[in-house]
């Protein structure tokens, strides 16, 4: 089995990924779904290791052969800082894909986080040094370092198509591929549904209802939905 290194990636707008590094993967998610719908959004079986984290940023890609990690230390060293590291072993519980110290050199190099479709280990150590990570499984078994794979080619991660150079963002909420020639396109959209959003909140500390200001009474009034000023256990005689 034989593979490739590509060592460059193209590169998205610079300012698709500063908006992406600013906005919750929910807004983008919405901002996506009147695009081209959710089929970004990587399945829910990648969770991050630990919460209150944010990343976002180019797709440096991986692709490993289940149980074997060989191919990450080629793809870190084509990143440049605030690069997502996106790995494939095609969610192999065995032989974790990131560990330790490849977060060591990750965090140094100034990646903005990775996204494991496989297992991790060595979380104590990640978890001290609150490296961004994303994973499918945790697992202290043992990674082979000899199947050749390839780096900076198109891979699958949690079922979604991820191309070098795609501009992907992960929170507490999950993990998005924004497509790179759309990205800009996309985040400056959930930019304004964002600030839409700021406005809302104000309305409703302030008082009002959620209901008034989305018009959800007259929009479930439409759809035949009645209003009764009782309960449930009223009855008409």
């Amino acid at each position: 089995m034989s593979g490739v290194i590509y060592k460059r990636i193209p590169r998205p707008a610079a300012r698709a990924v500063e908006l992406a590094r600013a906005l919750p993967v929910a807004d983008l998610v919405e901002a996506m779904h009147a695009l081209v719908g959710q089929v970004a959004l990587v399945d829910a079986g990648i969770r991050p290791v630990q919460q209150r984290q944010h990343a976002a940023g180019p797709a440096i890609t991986s692709l490993n052969h289940p149980g074997d990690n060989c191919m990450i230390y080629p793809a870190i060293a084509t990143a440049q800082p605030g690069d997502m590291l996106m790995i494939s072993s095609q969610g192999s519980v065995f032989g974790p894909v990131f560990g330790d110290t490849t977060a060591l050199e990750c965090r140094t190099r100034g990646l903005a986080g990775t996204v494991a479709d496989g297992s991790v280990r060595d979380l104590a150590d990640i978890l001290d040094h609150r490296y961004p990570l994303w994973a499918r499984h945790v697992s202290a078994s043992h990674p082979e370092k000899s199947v050749p794979g390839s780096v900076n080619v198109p891979i699958v991660i949690g079922g979604v198509l991820v191309y070098p150079g795609d501009v992907v963002a992960a929170d507490d909420d999950g993990v998005i591929v924004l497509p790179r020639a759309r990205a800009l396109e996309i985040a400056t959209l959930a930019h304004a549904r964002r600030e839409s959003d700021v406005a809302v909140r104000a309305r409703i500390a302030a008082g009002e209802s959620i209901v008034d200001i989305k018009g959800f009474g007259a929009a479930l009034a439409s759809k035949g939905v009645q209003e009764v000023d009782g309960t449930w256990l009223h009855t008409s005689t």
